[in-house]
């Protein structure tokens, strides 16, 4: 909360050509904290983006308010900002955004489809956006632990898990989604 507080007062003080950077800092202290404001700052950075003419911050921002879409339920907003963007004006950290994104919702569709077909192209879907994620981030520990559960290989995503999630304080932004995979 502290570091809310500290951002929101930057973010008052600032002129407006930094104020695009500045929602997309606060939306990322808000989420998992806040879904609500998180939502808020990812819209108003959208806003501000597109006043300072600043095309990096609007994809930020676009991929922030698609994360957070897909995290709420909501698949179909969430699709809808993502296939707005043009892969190619992207740089690969936020190229893996999208494809985590849709990896996600993939994934969540998959666990309510009652149609077996359709479940079966969820997760072909699903496992072509996390090898596109891990071709960009190899080392992702999150989506890498993901794969050998998938996989069946219990013992290697603990052994690749456990130790980071013991290296990690408790007050990491980590901290709790490390936890909850071991």
């Amino acid at each position: 909360q502290a570091r809310i507080d500290s951002c929101r007062n930057v973010l008052r003080e600032s002129p407006d050509s930094c104020k695009a950077r500045l929602y997309n800092e606060l939306f990322a202290l808000y989420y998992g904290f806040q879904s609500d404001s998180a939502i808020v700052c990812a819209s108003r950075g959208i806003v501000e983006s597109r006043k300072e003419g600043n095309r990096h911050e609007e994809i930020n921002s676009i991929i922030n308010l698609a994360t957070l879409y897909q995290v709420t339920g909501c698949f179909s907003d969430a699709n809808r900002l993502l296939d707005e963007l043009d892969n190619s004006e992207l740089d690969s950290k936020q190229l893996y955004g999208v494809f985590s994104c849709n990896a996600n919702i993939c994934d969540a569709l998959e666990q309510i489809a009652a149609d077996v077909s359709l479940k079966e192209k969820y997760v072909a879907k699903f496992e072509a956006y996390r090898d596109s994620s891990l071709m960009i981030e190899p080392d992702n520990i999150f989506v890498l632990t993901g794969k050998l559960i998938d996989d069946g290989r219990f013992n290697e995503a603990l052994g690749l898990m456990r130790p980071f999630c013991d290296s990690l304080s408790a007050n990491h932004s980590l901290a709790g989604p490390s936890a909850y995979v071991v």
